[in-house]
């Protein structure tokens, strides 16, 4: 599994501080335009959950990281004729391992990193 964020697609609810956010001061946008986070391997760990680990990206830096993930749903979409999962993950890091420790510790050092994704796979073609 890969996930790629595009790091000026950051929204904090408050445009002021996003645009702090993408600049040369936080996530520096214009010189590391994506944060990914590329599997290495996934453990189950109940009948809905596991955990995947894997190595996070961001300004350049790659550390380890393990998501706790949930198992959502699946199903198939007969409109789309396409096979439907969810899935729910999480962990936390501390920021200012990945270059972004500016304030700590007046401002929290650990984030909480959610990832909600749905996969789809077309349903095989009756020809």
């Amino acid at each position: 599994m890969s996930v790629t964020i595009d790091v000026a697609s950051v929204d904090s609810g408050v445009e002021e501080f996003d645009g702090h956010l993408v600049g040369e001061n936080w996530f520096n946008a214009s010189a590391y335009p994506e944060i990914t986070f590329v599997s290495t391997n996934v453990e189950k760990t109940g009948a809905n959950t596991g955990k995947i680990n894997g190595d996070l990206t961001i300004k350049g830096i790659t550390k380890p990281v393990t998501l706790d993930v949930t198992f959502r749903k699946g199903a198939y979409e007969e409109r789309g004729n396409v096979y439907k999962l969810g899935f729910s993950g999480k962990t936390e890091i501390n920021r200012s391992e990945w270059g972004l420790g500016a304030y700590v510790p007046v401002v929290s050092d650990e984030v909480d990193i959610v990832i909600e994704t749905e996969w789809t796979m077309a349903a095989p073609s009756d020809d």
